[in-house]
């Protein structure tokens, strides 16, 4: 008698479904979530656009970020000094009429008056200023002072004020002297440097400038030199101008966050080089933080850029009938962070979707693998012979 056993089918699919389960779990317990990227966010535009703009970042918020709104600092100083009152002229040339010299000249006041003046680019006040200093010593019979006065009246290069008809003729005499004298002599050329980038360099208070690196020709004297850049407070000094060529570098001091937000609003802010790299540069001193985002809504278009390591890292913008959605700005902010590379998409398997999917396609190809391969099963045969 023989016998022959039926032989089981192994349920390999289910093995395999607990190995990828099991591949599935480690990997979510080994893979360590990017902790949210904290970002400044600047809103250009009308105060309605910033308004809506403000409230489409609330309600939807941006994933893997912590968003923080930010407005500049408010308006602070600029760091350039007052001009003082013009108007104290009039008292001035009260006291030349009535033969008060001490009265006229202590009215003047010192240099500072004039400083402030050419630093304020009001050169015809600044005119009328030396002008009547002149007047005052020449009516105290300060002839060296006056000549001194007159000279650097005509090294500034000022016009004469409209009421210098109102002083004696032996004053304007006196300027018109000195400047054909100035005239008559050698200018110099002074290269200027500046340790913040872009510096706009001016002389004497007068309108038109030149970026350093520059070189400045004027007469032989002393000169007023003013410096303006984005992020640095102004800077204004005297200068010798006593060689035919020479050179000078301007020192400006760092400007603090609201100084730097005053130049930000008053050269950038709602115009169209807001979204420049020269705005953004300027931003990050106004509102000091590692990442920044500048959004500029317009009518039917908002534009964003990401500002991070001296760097502009990212641009984008949405037209049309999109741009107004509550969601486009939370939309806009999240596309410059993935230009940034502050925030990276979520690989494929890292989703349960796929662990699943990939599980049910796993099991359901080991069961038809094993229907269509498997053993026929054995039969048992009894014979009795």
């Amino acid at each position: 008698m023989r016998y022959a056993s039926s032989r089981w089918p192994k349920a390999r699919w289910f093995q395999w479904s607990v190995v990828i389960g099991g591949f599935y779990l480690a990997g979510c317990a080994g893979r360590n979530e990017r902790a949210h990227v904290p970002v400044a966010v600047v809103v250009g535009g009308s105060p309605e656009s910033r308004a809506a703009v403000a409230e489409g970042l609330k309600s939807h918020p941006v994933a893997r970020a912590t968003l923080r709104l930010v407005a500049p600092a408010p308006v602070g100083s600029l760091g350039v000094a007052s001009a003082g009152d013009p108007t104290n002229i009039g008292l001035v040339r009260k006291k030349y009429m009535a033969a008060d010299v001490d009265g006229c000249l202590a009215a003047l006041g010192d240099d500072a008056r004039l400083v402030s003046l050419l630093d304020a680019q009001d050169r015809d006040n600044a005119a009328r200023y030396l002008f009547w200093r002149v007047a005052c010593r020449v009516a105290g019979d300060q002839i060296a002072a006056a000549e001194s006065d007159a000279s650097t009246f005509a090294v500034l290069g000022l016009r004469m004020p409209p009421d210098a008809r109102d002083a004696s003729p032996d004053v304007e005499n006196l300027i018109d002297r000195a400047i054909q004298r100035v005239a008559n002599t050698e200018s110099a050329e002074v290269e200027v440097t500046a340790n913040a980038p872009r510096a706009s360099i001016r002389i004497d208070g007068r309108e038109d400038s030149c970026i350093a690196p520059c070189v400045i020709k004027a007469p032989l004297g002393t000169h007023l030199l003013g410096a303006t850049a984005d992020g640095a407070l102004p800077a204004m000094r005297r200068v010798a101008f006593d060689a035919p060529r020479k050179k000078i570098e301007v020192t400006m001091p760092s400007a603090p966050p609201d100084v730097a937000a005053t130049q930000w609003r008053t050269r950038y802010e709602s115009m169209s080089e807001e979204q420049s790299v020269e705005s953004a540069r300027l931003l990050s001193v106004a509102v000091p933080a590692r990442y920044l985002v500048l959004l500029s809504p317009e009518r039917s278009k908002i534009r964003g850029l990401l500002y991070f390591d001296r760097e502009v890292r990212g641009r984008a913008e949405v037209v049309g009938n999109d741009a107004t959605s509550p969601k486009t700005p939370s939309k806009l902010v999240d596309e410059l962070l993935h230009q940034g590379k502050l925030v990276e998409s979520k690989p494929l398997w890292s989703s349960p979707i796929f662990w699943l999917a990939t599980i049910g396609t796993a099991a359901i190809a080991s069961t038809v693998t094993y229907v269509v391969l498997r053993d026929p099963p054995e039969r048992t045969v009894v014979r009795v012979e």
